[in-house]
């Protein structure tokens, strides 16, 4: 079973991106992250794929609209 909740450094190598680049999205309201009082921040992994799908679709409407 895979963790709801990763780190920023789980998050980054799950994202391929680097360190820094999460903590700027983090910071940017760009994922959707709390920060835990004494551990720091996490990432809920299952709105952060939820997004990534989305915007993949996102994407591809757009692409199609290109091709017709």
């Amino acid at each position: 079973m895979e963790k709801r909740w990763i780190t920023p450094k789980e998050t980054a190598a799950y994202l391929s991106v680097n360190l820094k680049s999460v903590y700027r999205m983090i910071y940017m309201h760009q994922l959707p992250a709390v920060k835990i009082k004494g551990a720091g921040w996490r990432i809920d992994r299952r709105k952060l794929d939820k997004m990534l799908e989305s915007e993949i679709e996102e994407r591809e409407r757009k692409w199609k609209k290109i091709i017709r």
